[in-house]
This record gives C-alpha cells, structure tokens and sequence, in this order.
C-alpha cells in the first residue's frame, strides 16, 4: 500500500518568499510532537504530572538559552531578568 502524500499550502506567496519549495512538510512535524508525546507520558508516569507538566512549559527558555549561546543572540535587560525568575520558579517546582 502506497504512503499517503499530504500537501501543505497555508500561503504560497509567503513559502515562494521564503524560498520554502517543499510543501510536502506535514510528516514532519507529527513525528516530532508524537515524539515529545511519547516522552512527555513517560516522564508522567514516573514523576509528578505537575512538575513534568510544568518543566514542559519551559520549552522557550531553553530555546531562548540556546539562541544566547549558539546564535550569539542579544537579550535586554528585562528579558534576562524574566529568564532568571523563570529557571528560579522552575526550580521552587522541582523542590
């Protein structure tokens, strides 16, 4: 049995912008959130749902800290600061 082939077309002007051509892309995407699903109720199962549920909100923290070190990114002032309360909070949780 052949593999069904999904086409993803949300704004052809903004893929062709992008220089996005490709627009067989939905496979990927759900094998990834299948992926951290399959993580995520194994994390729940052997810890405390709140705390698994929580730390799984801090998805753009740990992006924001890779972009610093990866992409030399430059944060202001503020935004450090909330980084700061949010790996603080964070670890209150994990207490």
């Amino acid at each position: 049995m052949a593999a069904e082939r999904h086409q993803l077309v949300v704004a052809p002007e903004l893929n062709d912008a992008a220089g996005i051509h490709d627009r067989n892309l939905v496979g990927v995407p759900d094998r990834r959130q299948a992926l951290g699903n399959v993580v995520f109720f194994n994390a729940a199962s052997i810890g405390n749902v709140g705390v698994v549920s929580v730390l799984t909100g801090l998805a753009p923290l740990v992006v924001a800290v890779l972009a610093l070190v990866f992409l030399r990114e430059r944060m202001t002032r503020s935004e450090l600061v909330a980084m700061g309360i949010t790996i603080l909070g964070a670890g209150l949780l994990a207490m």
